[in-house]
């Protein structure tokens, strides 16, 4: 996702992005929207070798 974006929903054919936690496109936009859960990369840890 773009930098500052952490809230995403799905309807199986658009995407729809915003950095609004508060946003829902269910009601708003057409389509059965599903939010996608951000996952962050953890770091390595310094004894992982890499």
């Amino acid at each position: 996702m773009p930098a500052g974006t952490d809230h995403a929903w799905l309807n199986g054919s658009y995407e729809y992005m915003s950095d609004d936690p508060n946003f829902n496109p269910n009601g708003q936009l057409n389509g059965d929207w599903n939010q996608l859960q951000l996952v962050r990369p953890q770091p390595l840890s310094p004894s992982s070798g890499r």
